[in-house]
């Protein structure tokens, strides 16, 4: 979790040095935070 006030902001995609070259958009997920209740669902849907 971060606090908004000791982030570290590390830029956005393809502004840097690493540029993609095989694809046209990042292919990478996101985290996100879900509640015991949203978990526990998942763990049943996905058994």
């Amino acid at each position: 979790m971060t606090d908004f006030k000791t982030f570290t902001d590390i830029g956005h995609f393809d502004e840097g040095v690493m540029k993609r070259t095989n694809f046209s958009n990042q292919k990478h997920g996101a985290v996100v935070q879900i509640t015991q209740e949203e978990y526990e669902r998942l763990k049943k849907y996905c058994k």
